[in-house]
Formats: C-alpha cells, structure tokens, sequence
C-alpha cells in the first residue's frame, strides 16, 4: 500500500531558523532526540498511482495519527488523496463559504474568479438564511434537493418574497458551482432546483418632463447633481462608480475616456466623457463629494466615496421630492433606453451598458427595441408619403384621360373561346380591365374606371 516507498513514510523537516524547530524527534540514525520544525508525510495514492507527499507542523505523536488516518481515507474510498483531504476540511456549509470566501477575496492574478465583497457579502446571507431555516448548521453530504424544497417551503410559509427567495437560490447554487468544480462535491443538488418564474419589471426611463423636474430639485452645484450626472451619462451600475471600485485613476482627463472597471462578469467598459461629464469630475476635484460622518482618510483616492446602501435611499428620496416615481436603476435605464430610441446599433448600446451579450439586452428592453422599430417603420412610410405626393397630381391627368372612355362597351367578343391579351386580340374595343396599373417613378398608381 503506502508503505512501498524506499524513503521513510514520516520524515523530520529541519528549519534553518532556529526558533522554529520546536518539536523534539527520536532520531534512530544518531540515536538521540533532536528538534525539528514538522514531519513530512510521504504515500502513495492507490486510485491514481501519484506520490503525495504532506506537512504538517506538529508533533510526531500527531504526525503519525495523521498518516494512519489518510492511508484510511485512501483505503475506504476510492478517490484521490487531494480531494479527500479538501472534502475532510469542509463538512459542514460554513466550512464551505469560509474556503469560498478565502478563494474569492484573493488579490492575486493566479485567481481569475475573484469576486467583489458586495457579492461575497450576499452569498454569506444566503449561507446564513439557509441555516436560520433549520435552526442549526447543515452537513454539507445532507443538503440534497428535497432539503432545498423544504427550505424554499419555509421561507414561503415565513413571508418571504419569491423574488428574494431566487436570490439567495442563485447564490448558493454559484456556491456549490464554485464546490464542484474544485471537487469539494461530487454534484451540485441546487441544478435540480426551479426557480420562481421572473418577473423582472419592464424598464422605466425618465422622460424629458421627469428629467426637468429632477434637474430641477437637484441643479448643477448641488450635492448630488454630479452622481445623478454620472449615472445619466455612463448607464453604469449602482456600484459601479461607487467606493471602491472607480477611482480618481479611472477617470482620465487627457483622453475624455471614464473607465469602468470590476463591471458585473468581471468586464470593463470605457466610456466616452461628454463636455458636461468632464466639468462634472472637474469640479469634483475642487470640491470633493464628502460624508457627513465618517470620512475615511482614504476617500480621497475615490470620486463618490459612499456605499450603494446611502445612494439608492438617498437618490430614491430626490425622485419622491422631485414627484417622480422612480429609484436609482432608473437613470441606467434611461441610458439604455434613449441610446436605442436615437436609433443606434443594439451592440453598441449593449456593450456600453455592460451587458454580457445582446440577448440581455433584447430581453430587457424589448419593450423599447420594438417601439423603436414600428418609428423606423413610421418614419419610413412618411418619408414616401412626402416624395409620392410630389410625382402623384402631374402623372394624375396623363392617368385618367387614357383610361376614362365610358363610351366603350367594357366587354370581348362573345365567340371568343380562349381569350388572349386585351392588346392582341382583334376587334377588341374599350377596356378590358377594372384597374389600369401604371410606373410612376417606382411606384404603381391604380386608377379605377368605374
């Protein structure tokens, strides 16, 4: 088994810092007790054949009940060493977000899915509110999908909103996503899971009489005209030009460009800065947007250093003062919603708002792209309207003296048996048609003779 190795299975490590070496050893080559800084636990792995090898900073007493104990995880199932290890760590759900947690925080480049601290913020009250439903911590092997159901039947029965409830699904199913994928499960249950149909709200852009009204309550030189500004001019998030994620080193002067950086998928957007959004950032730099309470010594470094929390109340309050009936997102979608009404491409205005493809973009605001197409077809219908009714009166007479004679008997010959063209056959006289189709310009005017 592991003991087919030449080198000994617990081998001491010697630090070169002294003060390390802190666990006494029987070394059996020198015959005496010596100190070392751990053990060295070397085995092989009899479901892939590898070598593993693993420290450990303890004693040999615990060294050797460490061995014995992962030569019986390697017996008793039939996985890898590693992954054994990593599912001993993580038994419980709190276990698993504190790894989770460690992983997405990191600021290292190796790490590609680092995650914001408003996302793993969420995910921890989602972990939490799946425990308040049971009343203790769950065993991460008890969580299957008939568990989920009795805790989506719990929150139901608590009050709790279906869309709030597809919150915390969303979440905890990217939980164990992120679980599988590093082997800490073998199957994730929330996949079995059906989420309460969407009902996302259709979007709600300011108009231009709302628009009045709000740059009315807050005119420039107000506190918060250059936020609402901002959020009128990028169509950015909520957080996304919030404290800590825009910087003064995001907003770049020389080129007029604002770069949007940490945007929801981990993209980032740059931004053309209009005459009024780079005033707006100038005077920022004169007269810092500051708190009320709390001033960090670090806010300087950030153009808006407030949280999501203070701006949604803060802004939804404006709009209440201001009578309009509508929140912080709304400013986003009035970016979206106006770019598409002037008439540019769904793929531009889908990648400056951030989308992470056009179909997002269509099934949000399909509402819009609809209403802004029958325009381009009403537009188009006025336009040859305008260019018919300018050929239409001078062709008009030519029309009606060549077709109206109402002299002619309107009939052909009755032995006519196959009937060919009115122009072909002989003796015919009159019209032989109700309607006389004539070119005019592109166009087929039709003129009645009755």
């Amino acid at each position: 088994m592991a003991a087919q190795l030449k080198r000994p299975a617990i081998q001491p490590i010697y630090s070169r810092i002294s003060r390390k070496n802190v666990y006494e050893f029987w070394d059996s080559k020198t015959e005496r007790t010596t100190k070392c800084a751990g053990f060295l636990l070397d085995m092989r792995d009899t479901s892939t054949g590898r070598r593993v090898r693993r420290r450990i900073k303890a004693d040999y007493q615990t060294a050797l009940e460490t061995y014995r104990e992962m030569l019986d995880l390697i017996r008793d199932n039939n996985e890898s060493l590693p992954t054994l290890l990593k599912r001993k760590k993580t038994r419980n759900l709190n276990d698993l977000f504190g790894e989770y947690a460690k992983a997405k925080s990191d600021s290292s480049l190796r790490n590609r899915q680092k995650r914001s601290p408003l996302t793993v913020k969420r995910t921890a009250s989602a972990v939490n509110a799946f425990h308040r439903a049971f009343g203790k911590e769950q065993n991460l092997r008890s969580i299957t999908a008939p568990k989920i159901e009795q805790f989506i039947s719990i929150c139901l029965k608590n009050g709790r909103m279906p869309s709030g409830i597809n919150v915390e699904l969303r979440h905890l199913k990217a939980l164990f996503n992120w679980a599988q994928r590093r082997e800490f499960i073998d199957t994730n249950p929330f996949l079995a899971i059906e989420m309460f149909p969407n009902e996302h709200p259709e979007p709600r852009p300011l108009s231009p009489e709302e628009l009045e009204k709000l740059f009315y309550e807050c005119p420039p030189g107000s506190r918060w005209h250059p936020l609402i500004m901002t959020y009128l001019m990028t169509g950015a998030r909520l957080t996304e030009v919030l404290k800590p994620k825009l910087t003064w080193e995001n907003v770049d002067f020389e080129n007029r460009v604002l770069t949007l950086a940490f945007r929801k998928g981990g993209k980032t957007s740059q931004i053309p800065m209009t005459d009024e959004l780079v005033q707006v950032f100038q005077n920022l730099k004169w007269n810092p947007f500051s708190k009320a309470h709390d001033n960090q010594p670090e806010d300087v470094l950030y153009p808006f250093p407030i949280n999501h929390s203070y701006v949604s109340h803060k802004i939804k309050a404006i709009m209440r003062k201001a009578g309009i009936d509508a929140t912080a997102h709304d400013l986003r979608d009035s970016f979206v919603s106006h770019l598409i009404f002037l008439g540019y491409p769904i793929e531009d205005v889908s990648k400056m708002a951030g989308h992470s493809s056009i179909r997002v973009t269509e099934a949000h605001y399909y509402g819009q792209i609809e209403e802004r197409r029958r325009q381009m077809i009403t537009d188009l219908g006025d336009h040859l309207s305008a260019h018919l009714s300018k050929t239409l009166p001078k062709n008009a007479a030519k029309t009606w003296s060549k077709v109206a004679n109402t002299g002619q008997p309107d009939t052909l010959r009755a032995d006519s048996k196959n009937p060919q063209s009115p122009s072909e056959k002989e003796g015919f006289t009159g019209v032989a048609r109700d309607r006389i189709e004539l070119p005019t310009h592109g166009f087929s005017v039709h003129c009645s003779t009755n």
